[in-house]
């Protein structure tokens, strides 16, 4: 049963990584394009791949990616409350103080 788990787990983050290489070889393959399309998207891959620019893209792909995933496992979970008891016929206390004795 946990392997069977373990291998969906496996399968889920390598199709995510597989789709961001995906979406970056559509990227690539873009720049091709003939006309205004082709250049719009030769100057977002030039915009994406500068040193600094491509660090805070990936920070920004790999935050907005753990939150999606963050998001699927919660609603495919369910909620994680937890309820806490309540006492509903508690004494009280003769001296009106709460002491560690009564806890």
């Amino acid at each position: 049963m946990a392997l069977d788990e373990r291998k969906r787990q496996v399968a889920t983050g390598a199709l995510v990584i597989a789709g961001v290489g995906g979406l970056f070889l559509l990227l690539i393959m873009a720049t091709g394009l003939p006309g205004l399309a082709g250049e719009f998207f030769a100057r977002i891959m030039g915009i994406v791949t500068t040193p600094f620019l491509l660090e805070g893209s990936m920070i920004i792909l790999g935050f907005i990616l753990v939150i999606l995933i963050n998001h699927w496992r919660q609603r495919r979970e369910g909620d994680e409350l937890v309820y806490l008891d309540e006492a509903k016929d508690v004494p009280k206390s003769s001296s009106g103080s709460s002491t560690l004795g009564d806890l």
